[in-house]
């Protein structure tokens, strides 16, 4: 997998605007560093109770994560303007962005993300998405990016995504990165289902998809014209009552539910 792009198809759409006036804003409102705090709230689902996500409760819940969210080697946390050098590294590549729906990206379509739709560190209604930045536990290094987008409020659903640095492909790094997205999904923001869309020839997001548990649903067959040409894309899928007993080597979240 070393120098194949890991990416979902997903992405955000954003308003383009001055760059000069982006970066000012930024650095005016930036927040501040976060704390290395570890709390995470616990819902009964992950525990292995049988009650289900009922129609219609989804309505007063808010995804607000204590930043970092914390896995085995990962730190994620939201974005900021020291992250752009990090982010150009490989969001700038056109192999990393042949599968996604955005092309290789400047330094204005970075702060232009930043401004408005990276910038959001909770997720309070349907529509929202929050967009983490990965970086490296023992470093410090950023090394991709991760997306959880809440779909539906009536059917409790909501959507993942993923684009890391081809650079440190072949270690498990997104995998494990999309992992600890899914507990927020499901533990924390308590969703029914979760989607990933893939690019069918992109292989190796495919694998990611079902390693972290999810299913393959559908094989759309030239569904979308894409970049100039017609494309399949590969729906994964996974339930909450399916998450329930889905574990992840080396994930501490999950190995404290089993010891329960």
């Amino acid at each position: 997998m070393f120098g194949m792009p890991m990416c979902c198809r997903t992405t955000i759409p954003c308003r383009s605007r001055c760059l000069a006036a982006d970066v000012a804003a930024l650095t005016a409102t930036s927040p501040p560093a976060n704390k290395l705090a570890t709390a995470r709230r616990r819902y009964p689902c992950r525990a292995g109770s049988d009650v289900p996500w009922c129609h219609g409760t989804l309505s007063t819940v808010t995804l607000a994560p204590v930043y970092p969210v914390r896995s085995a080697r990962l730190l994620l946390r939201p974005l900021s303007l020291a992250d752009i050098d990090a982010l150009l590294a490989y969001r700038s590549l056109p192999e990393v962005c042949r599968y996604v729906p955005f092309a290789p990206m400047g330094p204005a379509d970075i702060v232009a993300r930043l401004r408005e739709p990276w910038a959001r560190r909770a997720i309070a209604q349907e529509g929202d998405a929050l967009v983490l930045g990965a970086e490296l536990a023992d470093d410090g290094r950023l090394i991709g990016d991760v997306m959880l987008r809440w779909t539906s409020a009536e059917h409790g659903c909501g959507e993942i995504g993923y684009v890391f640095n081809p650079r440190y492909g072949g270690r498990g790094f997104a995998a494990e990165a999309a992992h600890a997205v899914l507990h927020l999904a499901f533990d924390d923001l308590r969703l029914h289902r979760v989607i990933a869309r893939v690019d069918a020839r992109n292989t190796a997001s495919a694998r990611l998809a079902a390693r972290i548990g999810m299913r393959q649903e559908a094989h759309l067959v030239e569904n979308e014209w894409f970049k100039g040409e017609w494309t399949d894309e590969l729906d994964f899928a996974l339930l909450g009552r399916e998450w329930r007993s889905t574990t992840f080597s080396g994930c501490e979240a999950c190995s404290a539910v089993k010891e329960r």
